[in-house]
């Protein structure tokens, strides 16, 4: 015991003496190859000084943790973007989003210069220069957009979506689906897998009343020359209608002049066929505009033929059932395919299902001296976007904006199968349907300056309201004539 006290004295002895101890070597040497290729590797990585540690032991430490290499960090990935759908000009797969670039010397309106986005107003909305200017800004983003599918929505890929990619640089990722189903689904779930949506007239104002949609800044959306029914704050997009179709080689153009020959077997003899549900066929104005073919040239009447009373609907449903059709249709391409094949002469129809097979050359026509009824079918976003992804309801709003300018709007004109030719719901669109690019399509352009005298203006809203009832008369009617 004696020796191990005095050894200890005397190596307290030698620390006073010398004031230090030396430090002793890292428990692990670390290969200075690794260590040289780490510190290139990382040149930015500087240990930080520890308190109350020597610094031998700080390097020793440093070096041995920097040979470890670094753990990777797994990269985010989205669920809420849609799976692209195949479109006519493939989309790229996954495309970074920067941030957005400045503009570059956006071409001046007439007035020298483009104003604010502060300055833009209700009464004095973004014109299309200052509007393209600020989608400029969004250069190398994304949105969603969503329709139903099919040759429409090919149709609206070359008029609308596959210009508007080109021209700013932003990434427009689709999908289908039925708006009616998923934007009550994406308000309350609060994710949203699309953010611009195609949808119907009738359906537009149903999700209004539900509180669904969000409201667009009307500074931006200018819709004061949009058809008046579809005048909202919701959005704008295309419209096409429901007109009296015959087979030429039975009539020649020409012969059929009003609503009256639908129902005339004697001067007209041959079959008939009307859409299967209200919704289908425009039900009451054949029968308005067959009672009194007159009605089409009284401005009151004109009203009355797109939003009908009920007296109106009593008094068509009886005509219906002293006149009934010989068979009903259930699908677009009914009509044309009845009337190519002689199994009808005349029906109801989707004035877009007629075109195509006319323009091969089948023994189609439309009389639209008759009358016909304008639909609409529109661009949406539903309520809280704005809240949950504020970009992309910028974007889907500017987007919106986009398309309802006349020259823009008209484009919807020019694309192939049923969905040609839809027409515009600007009506300043019509100048520009004068044009020599639309000269095959303008006969058949519901909105054409050719068309548009003989237009009835659904009123969408009342039909949203009234559907149901209408739809359950016109069932029962259905049902009676199948009987």
């Amino acid at each position: 015991m004696k020796f191990v006290a005095t050894a200890i004295a005397l190596l307290v002895a030698f620390v006073a003496c010398s004031g230090t101890v030396e430090a002793p070597p890292p428990t692990r040497d670390v290969d200075a190859t690794v260590q040289t290729a780490v510190a290139q590797a990382l040149p930015t990585l500087t240990p930080t000084a520890m308190p109350d540690i020597d610094a031998t032991i700080e390097a020793g430490m440093a070096a041995t943790m920097a040979a470890i290499p670094p753990t990777p960090v797994p990269q985010e990935t989205s669920t809420s973007v849609p799976t692209p759908i195949p479109v006519p000009t493939p989309l790229p797969t996954s495309t970074p989003t920067p941030r957005p670039t400045a503009i570059t010397s956006p071409t001046p309106t007439s007035n020298g210069g483009l104003r604010p986005r502060s300055e833009w107003t209700e009464e004095n909305p973004a014109t299309l220069q200052e509007l393209e200017a600020e989608i400029e800004k969004y250069r190398g983003s994304s949105f969603g957009f969503m329709s139903f599918g099919g040759a429409y929505q090919s149709a609206q890929w070359q008029a609308y979506l596959a210009p508007f990619q080109r021209k700013f640089g932003i990434q427009i990722i689709g999908d289908t689906g039925e708006s009616h189903r998923m934007i009550p689904a994406m308000v309350a779930t609060n994710n949203y897998t699309s953010h611009v949506m195609d949808i119907g007239g009738r359906e537009l104002h149903r999700q209004i009343a539900l509180g669904n949609l969000e409201e667009l800044d009307m500074s931006v959306v200018d819709n004061r020359n949009h058809i008046e029914t579809v005048r909202t704050r919701y959005g704008g997009g295309g419209a096409w209608s429901t007109v009296l179709a015959y087979n030429t080689d039975v009539f020649p153009e020409g012969t059929i002049k009003d609503w009256r020959a639908f129902f005339d077997r004697g001067n007209f003899p041959g079959t008939r066929s009307v859409g299967e549900t209200y919704s289908y066929g425009g039900s009451w104005l054949p029968a308005l505009l067959a009672i009194d073919p007159s009605r089409l040239d009284d401005p009151e009447w004109r009203t009355r033929l797109g939003a009908p009373t009920d007296e109106d609907v009593q008094a068509a449903l009886a005509y219906w059932k002293a006149n009934p059709p010989d068979n009903f249709w259930y699908t677009g391409s009914d009509c044309p395919q009845f009337l190519i094949a002689g199994e009808n002469v005349m029906c109801t129809a989707w004035s877009g299902r007629i075109f195509e097979p006319q323009r091969e050359g089948e023994p189609l026509g439309i009389c639209w001296e008759c009358g016909h009824l304008v639909g609409t079918r529109l661009f949406a976003m539903a309520e809280g976007l704005k809240e949950a992804n504020p970009q992309a309801f910028e974007i889907g709003q500017l987007f919106i904006a986009w398309t309802g300018h006349p020259e823009i709007n008209a484009q919807i004109a020019l694309y192939d199968q049923w969905a040609n030719p839809y027409g515009p719901v600007n009506l300043k669109s019509a100048e520009y349907l004068d044009t020599p690019e639309f000269d095959e399509a303008r006969a058949a352009i519901p909105t054409s300056s050719t068309n548009i005298p003989y237009a009835i203006f659904e009123d969408v809203k009342l039909s949203s309201e009234k559907s149901g009832e209408w739809e359950k008369l016109w069932n029962r009617y259905v049902d009676g004539v199948g009987g």
